[in-house]
């Protein structure tokens, strides 16, 4: 019997991001919703979180707006910039520490909104306000953040200030929800199959890979950011950072990972006698080749072959007894061919797809 690796559960570097999450919410409260939610429930989770957490002061904004490419600047440079001390050191005293150099925070500031300076013209915006304004105000983010960038350049001090103090403050309602949710995070250490999840988070990128290749396997949880599901690879170590709600997750990216393109899914349909046999299906649940001959009056030839060209597709199910074979439809690549429409009527919820990042 294969031998199972025992899991190491960590506070950090779910804890911390958890606590970024407020924050983005406030600032991309449409945002999260077109991106992070699929159910009502989902809404009502990120309500309650706004509820929670309370009110944010308005010139931290550049900090946590998200850029069209779905980027933060906390994130990135506060978060992303430090997986090397994930399974080490690092913390909220992390963050804090980073913050204290203002310099760097104004540079990596600059550097973050405006992708496209040279490092000699970040330095020249560093020290002219007017080379800065000039950027700032022929940049393409909207009005509102604009602004935020002037008032944040013109005095950074007390605005960088102002974010250490209220990450503090917010850390002591994250410390209270995460003991009041502490059963959340038991039942995930009781039940994960670490191994199993890691094959097949695998199989999503269409590659083959054993879960007990990692000689340590590291779990950090998020109580805010439910849906999560991230991983990041150290050598022969692996890091999962897993929201309390990351089993929902991974069926909605099975969902996604089984449905076929849409131009497979539409061919499959667009066929008359193709649509009665989906018809046929939704009226009886469960039918044969026999049916299909007896009802839409079309050879076992012909009925075999619309039946194969259906189930490549995956819009049909089937299942043997005997020597009879029983069809029916599959909903999930239905509701799958639901949400990749959806996107043209800007009505698409994207599912919390899962990251790798390798250091």
């Amino acid at each position: 019997m294969k031998r199972m690796k025992p899991v190491k559960f960590v506070k950090e570097p779910g804890y911390t991001y958890d606590l970024f999450m407020p924050f983005l919410l406030h600032f991309n409260r449409s945002y999260v919703i077109k991106n992070l939610t699929n159910t009502q429930e989902d809404v009502e989770h990120w309500d309650r979180i706004a509820l929670e957490f309370g009110s944010f002061s308005e010139e931290l904004m550049p900090f946590f707006r998200i850029r069209d490419d779905h980027r933060m600047y906390m994130s990135k440079c506060c978060f992303e910039n430090y997986q090397a001390h994930f399974l080490t050191d690092y913390s909220l005293d992390t963050v804090q520490k980073a913050l204290r150099d203002h310099d760097a925070v104004i540079a990596e500031m600059i550097r973050f909104f405006f992708t496209d300076l040279t490092e000699e013209q970040v330095e020249e915006c560093r020290h002219s306000l007017v080379s800065l304004g000039r950027v700032v105000r022929s940049s393409k983010y909207s009005d509102d953040l604009k602004s935020s960038l002037y008032s944040f350049f013109l005095e950074p001090d007390p605005v960088i200030e102002r974010l250490s103090a209220e990450l503090s403050e917010k850390e002591q309602i994250l410390a209270q929800l995460y003991k009041r949710r502490q059963k959340e995070i038991d039942q995930i250490k009781e039940t994960l199959k670490a191994e199993e999840l890691l094959d097949t988070l695998e199989t999503f990128r269409g590659k083959t890979s054993d879960g007990s290749a990692f000689d340590e396997i590291y779990v950090t949880t998020c109580i805010v950011h439910k849906s999560l599901i991230r991983t990041n690879l150290y050598d022969h170590r692996i890091l999962l950072s897993l929201g309390t709600r990351y089993e929902q997750t991974l069926k909605e990216l099975q969902h996604y990972h089984d449905a076929p393109p849409l131009d497979v899914f539409g061919n499959a349909i667009a066929e008359p006698n193709r649509l009665q046999i989906l018809d046929l299906m939704l009226r009886k649940g469960e039918i044969t080749i026999r049916d299909i001959e007896q009802e839409l009056k079309l050879t076992g030839t012909n009925a075999y072959y619309h039946l194969t060209l259906m189930s490549n597709a995956k819009i049909i199910c089937s299942r043997s007894r005997g020597r009879t074979v029983y069809y029916s439809i599959n909903p999930s690549t239905f509701r799958a061919a639901a949400d990749m429409l959806g996107k043209y009527m800007n009505l698409t919820k994207k599912v919390a797809n899962f990251e790798t990042q390798a250091t």
